[in-house]
């Protein structure tokens, strides 16, 4: 080869080839959790994400945080963490609609506005 730069930039070139990976569910009744977690390039701030989806695709639960300086190895222990301390809400909410489905009881999310007296009592088991 004469020219050494027209090989430079072959190499820069082959590592932008991307191959296309698709997202692959999870068996019936169960779930996925992929996460994974990134920092700048001088480690001073660092993030994580995952998302859970069920055999479906569905969306069970998702989660994005700051995790503030730390090396990349710290960035993916936390995220395996934080996805498993998820995933297990996942389960535990799972169980309680396992367990009430058949029964005449209904949950749903009300506002700290209109749930006053139990966000109180709450902060009262705080301190």
């Amino acid at each position: 080869m004469r020219d050494l730069s027209i090989a430079d930039s072959w190499g820069k070139l082959s590592s932008k080839v991307v191959s296309k990976v698709m997202w692959v569910p999870p068996p019936q009744g169960f779930f996925k959790l992929n996460v994974d977690g990134a920092v700048t390039e001088d480690w001073m701030k660092g993030g994580i994400g995952g998302i859970i989806k069920d055999a479906g695709g569905s969306l069970l639960a998702l989660f994005s945080e700051a995790i503030g300086k730390g090396s990349p190895t710290i960035a993916k222990i936390l995220v395996i963490k934080r996805g498993l301390d998820i995933s297990l809400l996942c389960l535990l909410f799972n169980q309680i609609v396992e367990i009430y489905k058949d029964k005449d009881v209904e949950i749903r999310h009300i506002s700290r506005e209109a749930n006053w007296e139990a966000d109180k009592l709450a902060k009262e088991g705080i301190e």
